[in-house]
């Protein structure tokens, strides 16, 4: 008696635990580390565009085109800025209750909303380049049974294996509720 005691109130502390797992929605973006190329170029080609403006417009001030030309140089560091900008804000990544969502293209002319069902997911890979080991950042990619590719890459996200250890879980406790809804409806 003492012992199915002991049992039902280790299983009540685990469905507990989760039912409130399951009812967080975890939504985030690409890690800012790795758009640090994008912005360490954006001051290398502003500083080699001013540098070679300092040159010209001793040449050009004698035509008067020289703020002429300061205003066009500025251009190619704003647009690196404004690109810099769309790569970080472009991807949303939803790690909802029962699926996983991506949101692909939100500041772009096509949106793509590809999701796919944790109960699906039968493969998740974590790659992270010499940076990414540095700075904790990386890619996972999720793969299902359906194709041979993998349907959803999370790009250049933070903590790429609590990301993947998160997803785990999730696909075990779908799993689990699918086993457990398969063989009461058995019984």
């Amino acid at each position: 008696m003492a012992e199915k005691q002991v049992i039902d109130t280790y299983q009540n502390k685990k469905e507990s635990r989760e039912r409130a797992m399951e009812s967080k929605s975890i939504a985030f973006r690409r890690s800012i580390f790795s758009l640090m190329p994008h912005i360490v170029g954006c001051f290398l080609i502003t500083w080699v565009m001013y540098s070679i403006a300092a040159g010209l417009l001793t040449t050009l001030d004698t035509f008067g085109l020289s703020r002429v030309w300061l205003r066009l140089l500025a251009i190619i560091p704003a647009l690196v800025i404004l690109n810099t900008i769309r790569i970080y804000f472009n991807n949303r990544y939803i790690i909802g209750r029962q699926r996983l969502r991506l949101y692909r293209g939100l500041l772009a002319l096509s949106l793509d909303k590809p999701a796919i069902d944790y109960s699906d997911i039968r493969e998740i890979q974590v790659t992270q380049n010499f940076f990414g080991r540095i700075f904790n950042y990386g890619h996972v990619a999720v793969g299902t049974a359906a194709s041979g590719t993998y349907d959803i890459i999370l790009e250049n996200i933070g903590q790429p294996y609590a990301i993947q250890k998160l997803l785990d879980e999730r696909r075990r406790l779908r799993q689990l509720k699918v086993q457990s809804a398969v063989r009461t409806g058995a019984e």
